[in-house]
């Protein structure tokens, strides 16, 4: 089983009896069987078939519309959880402050924690760890969003020193104006849509978080959950891509919109992207399944981390 992305503009997406085809300009690119496709996400202009779609939605293969750039458009998923009372549950547990301050103080401690585990600098590290006393101190989410604002300040501040021959001023959200935001921002919508994905197949509604308050149309519980893996997977795998200059500044195309990956860019990227987040799949799994537990038990929720707990 795998994940197949689609990145060619203008290509065609088919059923061929059990398989998917993607042709572009008349000429197959890629036939996969049905057993060999856990996911599809496509890139930007791809047309897809109505079989096609129908063959997606019987055989449970999730599919999710990305733009050019990365942004999440939308998923197209089967049949939702039937878990009616998980998320009775859910809605609980957001009615109770003290629940919803434990698990946001969890989520920032996890989120310090990998920063801390990816930072090369001695002197990161110690005014990192700095940082989980103030977390303890703080009794609201709003004090908690500041104090991760300052870490994140605190550990972007270093992070061009780890990447010294390519730009990087400070952390950008979309749209980014350097090659290595571009690549950041593509990496945490990509792991944030799986991490979605996973918490929603459980029976939990992704867009109801306790630290990422909710907000129209954003996945905020996803967004909990992502915290703990943005540095650990996304930077880890953009800095080495860099230092190993399997990307390039000549890699990136320059628009009034903002800085994109090229098309020989955006394969390198994914397929190591692939390499690196395979390992992680399984413990995001287990991760949506602990969070599920502490849900229905209001249980303290923990991050995972590379040395195993906080």
């Amino acid at each position: 089983m795998s994940v197949v992305y689609v990145t060619k503009q203008g290509a065609r997406i088919t059923k061929q009896s059990r398989r998917l085809v993607v042709t572009a300009k008349n000429e197959i690119v890629l036939e996969i069987p049905d057993f060999k496709i856990e996911r599809l996400v496509i890139f930007g202009n791809a047309d897809i078939t109505t079989p096609a779609l129908a063959f997606l939605l019987d055989r449970g293969i999730e599919t999710s519309f990305l733009s050019v750039r990365g942004r999440l458009r939308g998923r197209l998923i089967g049949k939702s959880s039937k878990n009616v009372f998980l998320r009775i549950s859910q809605f609980k547990s957001f009615e109770d402050p003290i629940f919803v301050l434990n698990i946001a103080r969890s989520v920032v401690k996890g989120k310090v924690k990998s920063m801390i585990e990816v930072a090369e600098s001695q002197r990161l590290k110690k005014r990192l760890e700095g940082i989980f006393p103030l977390i303890e101190q703080k009794k609201g989410i709003s004090a908690l969003r500041g104090i991760e604002g300052f870490a994140s300040a605190i550990y972007f501040s270093y992070f061009a020193e780890q990447i010294p021959d390519y730009a990087f001023a400070k952390r950008q959200h979309r749209p980014a104006f350097d090659p290595v935001n571009a690549c950041l921002n593509l990496g945490y919508t990509l792991i944030g849509n799986e991490i979605g994905s996973m918490i929603e197949a459980l029976g939990l509604d992704p867009h109801l978080g306790f630290y990422h308050q909710p907000a129209y149309g954003r996945p905020s519980l996803a967004l909990d959950v992502l915290e703990e893996f943005r540095h650990i997977l996304i930077d880890k795998l953009v800095v080495y891509l860099f230092r190993k200059r399997w990307l390039k500044e000549g890699m990136f195309v320059e628009t009034e919109n903002g800085v994109r990956l090229s098309d020989e860019s955006f394969s390198t990227y994914l397929a190591n992207y692939e390499e690196k987040a395979a390992p992680f799949r399984e413990i995001i799994r287990k991760q949506a399944e602990h969070l599920v537990n502490c849900i229905r038990n209001r249980e303290v929720y923990r991050p995972y981390v590379l040395s195993g707990g906080l």
